[in-house]
């Protein structure tokens, strides 16, 4: 999965770009061996968001402290650069609300990861997951949908997307399925990933919508 960022990355210390590499080994692993913090296996992409997030806070930590060496982190550093993200969201950068939230959410899975897959053959905890939650609820830290840079689609412009797909490829029966699972996902509201795991039985029909 990472394979080719690994050969191609550039700049950087050779015990930071082995500590870079490890953190990708981590999540790799915890993908292919299906190791996941909640109650459904991560995604690729999710698992790649997380090796970005925590990698992205190594450099950081690397730039402003001079460490290398994840092993050699210290809690209260990865508190300080948490700490100054979070000042920049009452600063009014209030997209960071939910680049705390996933930062936290990565280290979280990355330290259960260090623990399941072995790679660093030894006892390792980088920050303090627990207690940056806690500073959040403490300093009220709110996702803001207003602040979010995702486009959403208005329910006109997605009916004209599922009419498009209705006309486009030749695939019939793939075609039916994503013209259904967009339905399904247009009326609810519901992930992809969750309409793929419905069965018939979870289906009620309302016929007056």
């Amino acid at each position: 999965m990472f394979k080719n960022r690994r050969k191609n990355r550039q700049g950087g210390s050779q015990k930071l770009n082995a500590s870079l590499t490890k953190i990708e080994k981590v999540f790799e692993k915890m993908y292919h061996k299906k190791i996941y913090v909640g109650k459904s296996p991560m995604s690729q992409g999710t698992i790649k968001t997380y090796a970005d997030l925590t990698i992205a806070l190594m450099r950081d930590l690397h730039n402003k402290y001079g460490v290398s060496d994840i092993t050699k982190v210290k809690k209260e550093q990865v508190a300080e650069l948490f700490q100054e993200r979070i000042d920049k969201y009452h600063n009014s950068n209030l997209n960071e609300a939910s680049n705390l939230n996933s930062i936290t959410s990565a280290i979280a899975a990355f330290n259960l990861g260090v623990k399941e897959t072995n790679i660093f053959k030894r006892e390792l905890e980088f920050g303090d997951p627990s207690g940056m939650r806690n500073s959040l609820r403490e300093q009220n830290v709110f996702r803001n949908s207003k602040a979010s840079m995702t486009l959403r689609a208005t329910p006109e412009e997605s009916l004209k997307v599922i009419e498009n797909i209705k006309k486009s490829g030749y695939d019939t029966r793939t075609r039916d399925t994503a013209v259904a699972v967009s339905q399904i996902a247009l009326g609810t509201g519901g992930r992809i990933s969750s309409i793929l795991k419905l069965t018939p039985s979870d289906i009620e029909i309302d016929e007056k919508n």
